[in-house]
This record gives C-alpha cells, structure tokens and sequence, in this order.
C-alpha cells in the first residue's frame, strides 16, 4: 500500500497544476503525517477540484507573509472558516 504522500503526489501529477505548484505543495505537505495526510488524501481523490483550492489557498498565505499583511492573512482565514462551515454542512 501506498504512503499517503505518495498518493498525493499522484493525485496532483493527474491534475492541472503546473509541476512547480505540484513540488512546492509536496515538498509542504511531506511534512505532514502519513495519519494527517490520510483526511486530505480522501477528500482530494473524492473531489478534485479541492487541489486547486488548496493550492490557491497556499498561495495566497504565502504571498500575505512575504507582504508582511496581517490584513490579507485574517482574510484568507476567515474565507477558509467560511469554506469550512459549508463543507461540514454538506
């Protein structure tokens, strides 16, 4: 059976990320536990288009630290609350 990362790594080779975003996101989440990396593995072999959401979303937090932008950081959380609540009420 394959380690989660490397199920991640598949999932995003099959999808429409450019390969950079694909390596930064691996090289992210390799830190993760095999067991943390299990829920996110599910719900991105479930629904594809969450590796494009994720993606943004890392892009995004990047981007507000490297402006040094508290402002746009509380944005990107509150807008991930907001997903968060309508996921689990599905």
């Amino acid at each position: 059976m394959a380690l989660n990362i490397e199920k991640f790594k598949i999932l995003l080779a099959d999808s429409d990320l450019p390969e950079e975003e694909q390596q930064e996101l691996v090289d992210v989440f390799s830190r993760a536990s095999d067991a943390d990396l299990e829920p996110i593995v599910e719900l991105l072999s479930e629904d594809p288009k969450w590796i494009q959401i994720v993606a943004d979303n890392y892009k995004d937090k990047k981007d507000a630290i490297r402006a040094n932008d508290p402002a746009a950081w509380d944005q990107i959380i509150k807008n991930e609350e907001q997903v968060l609540v309508r996921f689990a009420s599905d």
